[in-house]
């Protein structure tokens, strides 16, 4: 029986801006973690499932609400968003004693500088690691484009990578820390190549849902095994997946892709990246 913990997954609200169904989280969750929600079509190996889920906020509301959802389930944990009013999130830091696995994400984007400029994103990625220090919890990194100054400001302060070259990621891994893997890792070839050369004592696995599916047009594709039945938003049922929604049940397919790029078993890849996950986040359990 194989577990698998997904590291990061947002559950607390619409997805793509507006509701379109009734909400229906206890399905997801009962889908991530039972083989009936794989519709059949995969193997009696996978059916313990995803055993952790780590619930993102996205700012100081929505975090109160992850963390409102963290307490309904002993299985599920949760990770704070980035805000820039410190006193709120150092609020939330207390309410959720016990709950709270991780500081983040965090980090810097800067492909997305629409939202934040790259000297602002800088200024407070280097002030939530007072959250860390102040809690004591890990910090979840988030990176995309902005590898030069996101190893200065982490290297100065002493797991999240989700794009690049295989020398970003590994003098990512040379400062300790450990590399999320999900859909949108797995885009392209040079991804595959990246993933296919990564030591899997360092690699987690996320699906980041509702987003970063697998999709067909992937490269990593060719590695998935199990496959899906969803139905569109329109013809919504609690008993199917959502067409072009992701959910934690497909976090065994961003296990197969890595087991089949490093040409390794789906349970070996499940079983340390569990052991990585577990280490760093749950480690008090």
């Amino acid at each position: 029986m194989m577990e698998i913990v997904d590291i990061a997954v947002n559950l607390t609200g619409w997805y793509n801006g507006k509701q379109s169904h009734t909400e229906d989280l206890s399905s997801v969750l009962d889908r991530g973690n039972h083989s009936r929600c794989f519709g059949g079509l995969m193997h009696a190996a996978y059916a313990q499932g995803v055993q952790n889920i780590m619930i993102t906020g996205t700012d100081e509301e929505d975090s109160f609400e992850a963390l409102k959802l963290a307490r309904t389930d002993g299985v599920v944990f949760v990770e704070k968003g980035e805000e820039q009013v410190m006193n709120e999130l150092k609020r939330v830091l207390e309410e959720g004693k016990g709950k709270i696995s991780a500081i983040g994400e965090c980090g810097l984007d800067y492909e997305r500088t629409q939202y934040c400029s790259p000297d602002l994103q800088k200024i407070y990625f280097e002030k939530q690691f007072e959250l860390s220090e102040l809690s004591g919890l890990p910090i979840f990194f988030h990176l995309r484009d902005a590898a030069d100054d996101f190893i200065d400001i982490v290297r100065r302060n002493r797991h999240r990578f989700t794009r690049g070259t295989l020398s970003e990621a590994e003098r990512l891994i040379g400062l300790d820390l450990y590399i999320g893997i999900n859909g949108c890792s797995l885009k392209t070839e040079e991804n595959v190549n990246v993933v296919k050369s990564l030591p899997l004592d360092r690699l987690m696995v996320e699906t980041d849902a509702p987003w970063c599916e697998i999709r067909k047009s992937h490269a990593g594709h060719k590695y998935v095994k199990t496959e899906f039945t969803s139905r569109d938003k329109k013809k919504w049922s609690s008993e199917n997946l959502v067409k072009g929604r992701n959910e934690p049940c497909a976090i065994i397919q961003v296990v197969e892709v890595i087991a089949g790029c490093q040409g390794k078993t789906t349970e070996e890849v499940c079983r340390v990246t569990t052991q990585n996950a577990k280490k760093v986040f749950f480690h008090k359990e």
